[in-house]
């Protein structure tokens, strides 16, 4: 299931992971990348999915206590961009 529909069927905003450490849960993956069509990010290059990335990492970081990761597809038509993912999750290592 796809980042968007998790985030749309649990709430839109903040509010979505509210309450979620006391539920059980340890954190979240979020599958973000161009080899999806997202209604919440039209990017073509891996880079333009940051915006996104980084909106989920803040809405875990501001509930607290919730692991935050991404994953991504890698392709041959993606895979000179992996190390630009990587950086920019090495600039976040807390958001």
């Amino acid at each position: 299931m796809e980042a968007d529909h998790q985030y749309q069927r649990a709430g839109s905003g903040p509010e979505a992971a509210a309450g979620a450490e006391k539920s059980g849960a340890f954190g979240f993956t979020f599958h973000i990348d161009t080899s999806q069509i997202r209604r919440d990010s039209q990017g073509t290059v891996e880079s333009e999915h940051d915006a996104l990335r980084l909106k989920f990492a803040q809405m875990l970081a501001a509930e607290g206590g919730l692991t935050c990761s991404f994953n991504l597809t890698v392709s041959s038509a993606t895979l000179d961009q992996v190390p630009g993912v990587v950086q920019w999750a090495q600039r976040h290592p807390t958001s």
